[in-house]
């Protein structure tokens, strides 16, 4: 039975075949100039890794990811430059077992960011474009189901992807990201418990996601 990720997948697979197939249509110099709101949605996964011992687990989130954007873009010839704003959430949430018995628990939070992305118009209404930028992120994380800690994490953020201007007005996007939001610690104890330990954890996040962007 499909599950709801083969779902997003397929539909991101026609909203990429449109992209590419999609006829030209006569647009003025105004085609990805100026502001822009909209909304996205998408998967996400999120992972930190856990060094446990001698063995390593790697704690995966998958989710629902679903926010908001808005920017400026600046056209220049066939190419696009723009800047934009973020914020999202996500349902991810998941947890993993060691070989010892430890439970290690991951939920994803709040993220907002700010990016700057250079494209190229393959066609008047089709932009190619690749995306840098910050981004902060809120994790929970929980150890055998009784000690807790949030984490807010920044870091760089890396993307690529496809927009196709429907009318003059709306767009619709397909995007790749890859965030690597470094390492923190946590004070893991040992099994039985005796003292606390510090342990790495290394936080990363991979999405695709489909917006759509109204523009004035």
């Amino acid at each position: 039975m499909p599950t709801e990720k083969d779902n997003l997948m397929k539909s991101y697979a026609i909203v990429s075949a449109l992209l590419i197939a999609a006829p030209a249509f006569a647009q003025s110099e105004t085609t990805y100039n100026g502001f822009f709101i909209g909304a996205q949605t998408g998967w996400q996964q999120d992972q930190a890794k856990v060094p446990s011992d001698s063995i390593n687990v790697d704690v995966s989130t998958d989710g629902w990811m679903y926010g908001a954007q808005a920017g400026y873009d600046w056209r220049l010839d066939r190419f696009v430059i723009g800047l934009e704003a973020m914020i999202s959430g996500s349902s991810g949430s998941s947890e993993e077992l060691d070989t010892a018995g430890n439970s290690y628990k991951l939920n994803a939070g709040t993220t907002w960011g700010f990016s700057t992305r250079a494209g190229y118009l393959v066609s008047d209404p089709v932009l190619l474009y690749a995306r840098l930028g910050y981004s902060w992120a809120s994790y929970n994380y929980v150890f055998n189901q009784s000690i807790k800690e949030s984490y807010n994490q920044d870091g760089i953020t890396v993307g690529f992807g496809g927009e196709y201007q429907m009318s003059p007005s709306f767009s619709l996007r397909l995007e790749w990201n890859y965030a690597d939001f470094g390492s923190n610690t946590f004070q893991r104890p040992p099994v039985p418990p005796q003292v606390f330990l510090p342990t790495d954890l290394k936080f990363e996040r991979m999405g695709v996601s489909l917006g759509v962007n109204y523009r004035f």
